[in-house]
Order: structure tokens, then sequence, then C-alpha cells
């Protein structure tokens, strides 16, 4: 073993072990899961609410509660229903950030999460489909958010700022492509 070149046992000594590697993928193991549950739920929301009866009365519902009581949707019920939905959604939401990376209910669990959720529900449209994409890129502005903080000394109000600029542009520009703005003239001589 003295004989070995020094590359050699250079690399040996920096590559992880059999052992290693298995705590490591043990490690990250939860994550994964937690993923594909929030992936099947997203999926599975879609397929609610675009592939049956119940979705597209909550649609109409949600658009226009006359129409739906005119067509014979029972209104009252499909919103209980549709909030009692929303709330189990959250829970899971919860149990995921309890069971991936807090490991104890504590009070600030999901500081920001209603902020974040507001944020996704209108990037995405209130699409079901759409919210993990966008989930994901506001996760990834929450982790720029700390090496921001940590390397470069910017405060964490910033991130905030940069939602809401994204948010506000998102939530114009979806204002002007469904509205016409229309300026009217007035003549001076009629009152």
């Amino acid at each position: 073993h003295a004989l070995q070149p020094v590359g050699a046992a250079l690399r040996r000594r920096g590559r992880p072990t059999g052992r290693q590697r298995r705590r490591r993928l043990a490690a990250f193991c939860p994550v994964i899961g937690l993923a594909c549950v929030a992936l099947f739920a997203a999926l599975a929301c879609g397929f609610l609410v675009h592939g049956t009866r119940f979705g597209f009365a909550a649609r109409l519902t949600g658009d226009n509660p006359t129409a739906a009581r005119a067509l014979g949707f029972p209104t009252a019920r499909i919103m209980t229903l549709t909030i009692l939905l929303g709330g189990a959604l959250a829970g899971l939401a919860g149990g995921v950030v309890v069971a991936g990376t807090e490991h104890r209910l504590g009070v600030q669990i999901g500081l920001f999460a209603t902020f974040n959720g507001i944020v996704v529900a209108a990037l995405a449209r209130n699409e079901p489909l759409a919210v993990p994409v966008v989930a994901f890129f506001l996760a990834g502005l929450d982790v720029a958010n700390a090496s921001l903080k940590v390397f470069y000394g910017v405060s964490e109000g910033i991130v905030l700022v940069i939602k809401g600029i994204i948010l506000l542009s998102f939530v114009t520009a979806q204002f002007f492509t469904s509205y016409r703005v229309a300026l009217r003239r007035t003549e001076r001589g009629r009152a």
C-alpha cells in the first residue's frame, strides 16, 4: 500500500464509500417521496377540475354562482366541498413541511406559506397543473434568498419585493389582455 501512486490514494479517499452513499440516499428519499406526493396531488386536482362533473360545477360556481344555480347545480354544497378539499390540501402541504424539513410542529411552520400560496395561485391562474411549475420557480427564489443574505448581505425583504413585482406584472398583463381600455373624449361645450 505504501508504493501506490499519490493520485490513486487521493481519488480513493475523496470517493464516498457504499455505506456513505446509502446514508445520503436514505436522507434524500423522504424529499423525493414528498415531491411525488405533491405532484400526485396536483395531477389529481387537475383531473378533478377538468375531467369530472364536479370540477365543471366548481368552475361554473366560481365564475358565476347565479348561472350555476339557474342550471340546477347545488352551489352551497359545491362551495362547501371545494373549501373542504382546499383545507385538506393545505393540511397535506403542512404535513409535507413537517415531515420533510422541520420534523416537528412549531410556531414558525409555513411562515410565508399564505403569501406564497396567493402568488402561486395568481401566477398559475388557478390551473392545478401549472401549480408545481410556478411553485418550483418561487422555491428557487426562496433558496436564492438565503444565498443572497449570506454571501452578499442583501436583506430578506428583497425576495418579497421581487415576488410582489412579479405578481403585479402578471396581474397587470392579465388585466390588459382581458379588458380593453378606451379613453373617451368630452366636448367642452356640453356639460
